[in-house]
């Protein structure tokens, strides 16, 4: 008797958590188009915990099967953004169900949401500064060193922009070098609103980036990134100006990208002081022995070495010559006509684009012209003046050209090589004279001296760099070999010329003039 009345209750029981099935379709009231991922929900009755959940296919079909109840009803609910809630009760003796669906669009827009937040200006990340350009605002025809001088830590100072008190010494666009290691040039030159992001860090040089050796000697480097979509297309812009007095200035620059390949080229002339794109364009000469006579000086140095940098230096030197600072000069005083151009090539060649391209080339001439009187009157007692009249006058002409080459190469995944070459020319002509009247009113005598200083000078640098590198398969072992050939040569001459003439000097502080 027991043992039939457990069997009972056992089948009753199994009866009421029978599996269940519901399916059907749910399509748009108004086109009657089937409607994909549509959330489905079934909740059993006064509950609010889904039993299942599923989503319409690509027909908007759907299918529930082993569903288990307690309850004797269920609810099937729909969600669809843009549509009105489907809600229905339904009663599990109706098992197995079919059920089409067809919801009806509504009318109602959802509202507008607008965020707002505040853009991460500077970040930091190991020993690299991150700078998002678009936190920073800049007038429209704004270039690069406008936008990156309101940033903070970076200043300009004496025509060269510094980075946390450093100059910055190399710029790369996209990784790539741009125009060699004039700084100047890429930062005048690009468009602010090419630029995503700028990054400042201490670049090592490219042996010790290979071999992970750090020696602490390093590159204060910005890296641009531009932003997406420009690194195709065709950019520049153009000037021209015209003043009293026949000053003017004209210039412009031209981009050229399309993808790996951008080509560049830049150029100005004017005769209002702008002297270059960049002062270290600008060779000069010295301005003469302070000897009377003529003067010749020659340097020459040449040096070549295998992982390291072996020089030496012979010849004689005179009233000229000195190291190749000396050929460099600054903004001087009288009117100054420049003329320059530029251009810059990247691209990436071979068939897998394993090489990677830069060369560049840079041209410049100046011409100085200054015309200075002085006038200038002395008491020398109470009976005698001294009445003095200078005059100066100093014409200069600079020539420089520059060529550039970056070949980085990669012959396997072991075997990678880096070939940089550098050439510059440097010329000067200079003539400078100075004529001193001296009069004195009590004797009426006077001393005229004229000075005048000419010099020649050119320079010669040529740089050549190899480096061959080869990692092995064990992680941090490479080797490595390094070939450098230095030729530097510095040639002038300088001849001044100093004339005295003197008249009616006599008596005059104490002394006889004869």
């Amino acid at each position: 008797m027991c043992k039939s009345l457990l069997t009972a209750l056992s089948l009753l029981f199994i009866t009421h958590l029978s599996a269940q099935s519901v399916s059907g379709m749910v399509q748009d009231s108004k086109t009657g188009e089937p409607m994909e991922r549509v959330l489905m929900v079934i909740l059993e009755q006064k509950k609010t915990v889904p039993v299942a959940t599923t989503y319409t296919n690509a027909k908007g079909q759907f299918s529930f099967e082993n569903l288990k109840f307690k309850d004797q009803e269920f609810t099937l609910t729909t969600k669809m953004v843009g549509y009105t809630e489907f809600q229905e009760i339904y009663k599990t003796s109706q098992f197995p169900l079919k059920i089409n669906i067809k919801l009806e669009p509504t009318a109602s827009q959802l509202k507008e949401v607008e965020i707002e937040g505040t853009r991460a200006r500077v970040t930091i990340k190991d020993d690299t500064v991150s700078y998002d350009a678009k936190a920073f605002k800049t007038h429209k025809d704004a270039n690069v060193e406008d936008l990156v001088t309101k940033m903070p830590g970076i200043t300009r100072e004496g025509g060269e922009v510094k980075a946390y008190g450093e100059k910055v010494q190399k710029v790369l666009v996209d990784g790539q070098e741009f125009f060699g290691e004039d700084a100047n040039i890429a930062l005048k030159n690009l468009p602010a609103e090419t630029v995503d992001k700028v990054e400042i860090f201490d670049a090592m040089s490219d042996r010790n980036a290979f071999t992970g050796f750090n020696d602490a000697i390093t590159t204060k480097t910005m890296k641009l990134k531009t932003k997406p979509g420009m690194n195709k297309g065709n950019f520049g812009k153009g000037y021209a100006g015209y003043g009293t007095t026949g000053r003017y200035q004209l210039g412009g620059n031209y981009n050229y990208y399309n993808g790996s390949k951008r080509i560049s080229m830049l150029g100005m002339a004017n005769n209002i002081n702008n002297l270059n794109f960049s002062t270290s364009e600008i060779v000069g000469a010295m301005t003469g022995s302070s000897n009377m006579g003529g003067a010749g000086g020659a340097n020459m140095m040449r040096g070549m070495s295998f992982g390291m940098n072996v020089s030496g230096a012979g010849g004689r030197r005179g009233g000229f010559g000195g190291p190749m600072s000396n050929f460099t000069v600054s903004n001087r005083d009288g009117i100054n006509d420049a003329y320059s151009f530029g251009m810059n090539y990247n691209d990436k060649w071979g068939k897998n684009k394993n090489t990677t391209v830069n060369m560049s080339y840079f041209g410049n001439r100046t011409d100085n012209s200054m015309l200075g009187q002085t006038n200038q009157r002395n008491l020398l007692d109470t009976l005698n003046t001294l009445t003095t009249n200078q005059n100066e006058g100093n014409t200069d002409n600079n020539f420089k050209h520059r060529f550039s080459s970056r070949i980085d190469g990669k012959l396997d995944h072991k075997n990678s090589y880096i070939w940089t070459n550098k050439l510059n020319f440097g010329d000067n002509n200079g003539v400078y004279k100075t004529e001193v009247n001296n009069f004195f009113e009590l004797s009426g005598g006077s001393l005229k001296n004229i000075n005048q200083t000419s010099t020649i000078s050119r320079s010669v640098d040529f740089n050549t760099n190899f480096l061959y590198k080869y990692a092995f398969n064990r992680k941090g072992r490479t080797f490595s070999l390094n070939s450098i050939v230095d030729v530097n040569s510095q040639k002038g001459n300088s001849l001044q010329n100093i004339n005295t003439e003197r008249g009616g000097l006599t008596n005059i502080f104490g002394l006889d003039y004869v």
